[in-house]
């Protein structure tokens, strides 16, 4: 159900996200990251590239974390959020 969730949401998240502070959308990016890819990897931006950098330092943060664990805090903050009752059935 993560994927599908997980989708749902990247298809729909200038809506969903619309209402939402920087720091709750910053923990969206950083689970859904570190649940599908695992620990960041990627080169740390420039620091003036401001959005860029506080999505990689986020996820970055969620370094060590195990990708399963990483899923189901992502599907417990979109339950709260109330964003997992709009997913449609596969």
């Amino acid at each position: 159900m993560y994927r599908t969730t997980a989708r749902y949401f990247n298809e729909n998240q200038d809506t969903l996200m619309y209402n939402l502070d920087i720091a709750t959308k910053l923990e969206i990016y950083a689970l859904g990251k570190q649940g599908r890819f695992g620990d960041n990897t990627d080169p740390e931006p420039f620091l003036l590239n401001i959005k860029e950098h506080l999505k990689w330092k986020a996820w970055n943060g969620k370094k060590g974390m195990d990708m399963l664990d990483a899923q189901e805090k992502f599907m417990n903050l979109m339950k709260t959020l109330g964003f997992y009752d709009m997913v449609p059935p596969n």
